[in-house]
């Protein structure tokens, strides 16, 4: 790899003797780890995908991006998480996540006290999920439509009329399907960014959507969610 970088490393010390070691504060960073596809032929890994993105997308040599990082503010009993996970040069896809309620009680929890835990304490008050272009999706566009013998403005036209065609069919809600449809048109169109967007008006937790997702109420998960789809 190019570089790698651990920073911010913390940590604190739980339980009733202290005796449990625990990191709150991390930030990792790795970029440029280089693929060796050849090689991973030789040995039987060989991937369509990865013959497409060295032989066709012309990203030889192959290499990823990757960083991870996470801060527990145990006064607050609250937990921030980022992940980014891209290939060099191409595009990367980002989540960041936001948990509160989140003590130290789950450490020694074992079992059913534990799965009842994580299904009731510790609630959601923020999360997204960016997908981000480098230049990944002018390449693909351009070999997908040579593939399919289709101009890239009219295999970008077909790409749009199936979402939209699949998406009145799941029934959802007609708000995130037109945010999802136009969030998906610009980014297709050259907008180098698309993210799904959740910031519930209260935080809430597994057992608060359970409901919703056992009987399969689309439309109250994402109000509960407060769900989103956009372009920022």
């Amino acid at each position: 790899f190019d570089s790698a970088k651990i920073s911010n490393l913390k940590f604190e010390y739980f339980g009733d003797n202290k005796n449990i070691k625990v990191p709150t504060s991390l930030d990792l960073q790795i970029k440029g780890s280089k693929y060796n596809y050849y090689q991973g032929f030789e040995y039987g890994l060989y991937s369509g995908f990865l013959d497409v993105m060295v032989d066709e997308l012309g990203y030889d040599p192959l290499r990823f991006d990757f960083a991870t990082g996470w801060k527990w503010n145990t006064n607050a009993n609250e937990i921030s998480l980022n992940v980014d996970l891209g290939i060099t040069d191409a595009a990367s896809l980002a989540l960041k996540t936001d948990i509160v309620d989140l003590d130290e009680n789950f450490l020694t929890s074992q079992g059913s006290l534990l799965l009842t835990y994580f299904m009731t304490t510790p609630k959601l008050k923020e999360f997204s999920l960016s997908l981000i272009d480098s230049s990944f999706r002018n390449k693909l566009l351009n070999y997908a439509a040579k593939e399919e013998k289709m101009t890239v403005q009219q295999l970008k036209d077909f790409i749009i009329q199936s979402i939209d065609i699949y998406s009145n069919t799941i029934g959802v809600d007609q708000t995130l399907v037109k945010e999802f449809l136009n969030a998906v048109s610009n980014f297709i169109n050259g907008n180098n960014k698309i993210v799904i967007y959740i910031k519930p008006s209260n935080p809430i937790s597994i057992s608060d959507v359970s409901a919703e997702a056992m009987t399969q109420d689309y439309d109250g998960f994402i109000k509960k969610l407060n769900l989103s789809v956009s372009n920022f």
